[in-house]
């Protein structure tokens, strides 16, 4: 059973892609869905809720999750790239009567690693679904479906959370907790995030080299020190990124007398400190700094380049601004 998913269970029930999966399990079910959100541990919640509520048996979430519905197929079978074998397996079986429900469902995992072939050879499914069959894909990106594909699912996006409802859950969750504060501040709406940040010391690392930067990154000579730390988490370089714009955020609220818009409340002291040296008008001048640098890294993902240029621009913009 997802037992990290079931602490979150309220929260998604209360979301509009639950309800609207809910309206259609009461009023009239479609042959195919696909559920969109790059919050993993989120849609995999909302799709055992649904499952279990389509199934219309006794006790289905908790056999949803323990996997003991025979009439459940998950593909993959392991996490992982969806492959023409998974989607062979699912049309070869699609027309086969199921032996328990009313009907066999199938949830497809990670639809956005499925490939061309893959998602052309489900098309033919889809275009003439068997009466005891339901697909699920589930994908963290709708473009990266075929719009062919798409368009034969009903789609539901789970949005992210309102950052004040998943706060209120990971505070009663983790009260205590020294990862808390980076969770709350940097989860994005997201139940993925929030776990991620709460279980893995690496953030805080991270969410504090950011901070000592902001604070003590005053003069060019002090660029290789930094960069140089950055470095250190090569694999994590967008998460710094997230951080930076997340404390500048924040510095901007603080500055703007409204300290009560800062994501990270835990933080406001190290927030007033820092937002001495960025000015409103620093901080709207480093943003679109950002967004290059994360494209940068994305499209030829040399990081030293980036964390290099990013560092100088942004002590120059504060240097300008003095």
């Amino acid at each position: 059973m997802n037992t990290i998913g079931d602490k979150y269970i309220d929260l998604v029930r209360r979301s509009a892609a639950s309800k609207q999966l809910g309206r259609d399990v009461e009023k009239g079910l479609s042959h195919a869905y696909m559920l969109v959100s790059p919050d993993r541990l989120g849609l995999d919640v909302l799709t055992d809720l649904f499952v279990a509520a389509a199934s219309g048996v006794e006790d289905a979430y908790r056999r949803v999750c323990s996997g003991t519905l025979t009439d459940v197929i998950t593909l993959p079978e392991n996490d992982g790239k969806v492959t023409v074998r998974d989607i062979d397996f699912l049309t070869e079986t699609a027309y086969i009567t199921p032996t328990e429900l009313d009907r066999k469902f199938y949830v497809i995992s990670f639809g956005e690693t499925m490939n061309e072939a893959a998602q052309n050879k489900l098309l033919k499914t889809l275009e003439e679904p068997p009466s005891v069959t339901m697909i699920i894909i589930k994908t963290a990106s709708e473009s990266a479906m075929l719009p062919t594909v798409r368009s034969r699912c009903r789609i539901v996006e789970l949005k992210p959370f309102a950052l004040g409802e998943l706060n209120e859950v990971i505070d009663l969750l983790y009260a205590g907790n020294t990862r808390l504060p980076v969770a709350r501040a940097a989860n994005r709406g997201m139940i993925s995030e929030a776990e991620r940040l709460i279980s893995g010391e690496i953030y805080s690392e991270m969410y504090e080299l950011v901070v000592d930067m902001l604070k003590n990154m005053r003069r060019s000579s002090d660029i290789a020190r930094f960069a140089s730390r950055i470095l250190k988490y090569k694999d994590n370089i967008a998460d710094i990124l997230e951080y930076i714009e997340l404390l500048l955020r924040d510095c901007f609220a603080v500055t703007a007398m409204k300290p009560y818009l800062a994501l990270n409340e835990a933080g406001i002291t190290d927030t007033r400190e820092i937002s001495k040296s960025y000015a409103p008008e620093v901080v709207i001048r480093i943003m679109p700094l950002l967004t290059r640098a994360r494209s940068r890294l994305k499209l030829n993902g040399n990081a030293a380049g980036m964390v290099d240029e990013l560092l100088f621009s942004m002590l120059e913009v504060k240097s300008k601004w003095k």
